[in-house]
């Protein structure tokens, strides 16, 4: 009898180990997802109106990737926005993480049907906390140069989990120029 309570107690702490482990997966910070996003930038009193779809992916524990592109116009000027980076993640407690990376960014402009675009580089450094289950939020600098222009901006974010794959995001970003955005985010 003693045996088969043993027996009985190993079985259910092994078969709750899937489950321990997927609760301290869910309450690290997101890294792996594909996002949608409407973001919208003031330029010298003109609002600048567009989307920003982005994909974010951990090649190992501690490194990922990412990349987005974002397209902003008004009236007859439009901006596109590509960037591709490289990024290390490290975990100061299994709910905040501060990460940094660098890469490419190309930018093209197009005003009344002339077109002008550069490439350049980015290097980027931030952090993220797990406040609950289903809320996050990120800050973080990132320094851009490109097309004969360089910029700090700090971006602020939240994230609030709808659905253990799905999340509602929205942001602020200041530089030279103010961007809002708001978006959903599947998680993978």
């Amino acid at each position: 009898m003693k045996m088969n309570k043993t027996t009985g107690l190993i079985a259910l702490m092994v078969g709750a180990l899937p489950l321990t482990t997927m609760s301290v997966a869910a309450n690290e910070p997101a890294f792996d997802y594909i996002a949608a996003q409407y973001q919208e930038t003031r330029v010298n009193n003109t609002d600048l109106d567009g989307y920003k779809l982005a994909l974010s992916a951990s090649v190992t524990e501690d490194f990922f990737f990412r990349l987005s592109h974002a397209n902003q116009s008004v009236q007859s000027f439009d901006v596109d926005l590509t960037k591709l980076g490289f990024g290390y993640k490290h975990y100061v407690q299994l709910d905040t993480v501060a990460y940094g990376g660098a890469g490419l960014v190309r930018e093209r402009f197009k005003f009344n049907g002339i077109s002008s675009s550069d490439s350049g580089f980015n290097v980027f450094v931030g952090a993220r906390h797990k406040l609950a289950h289903n809320l996050e939020l990120g800050v973080e600098a990132e320094y851009i140069d490109v097309n004969d222009d360089d910029d700090v901006v700090i971006h602020l974010q939240g994230r609030y989990w709808i659905a253990p794959t799905f999340s509602i995001v929205a942001g602020y970003s200041f530089a030279n120029n103010d961007r809002w955005m708001l978006g959903a985010a599947f998680h993978f």
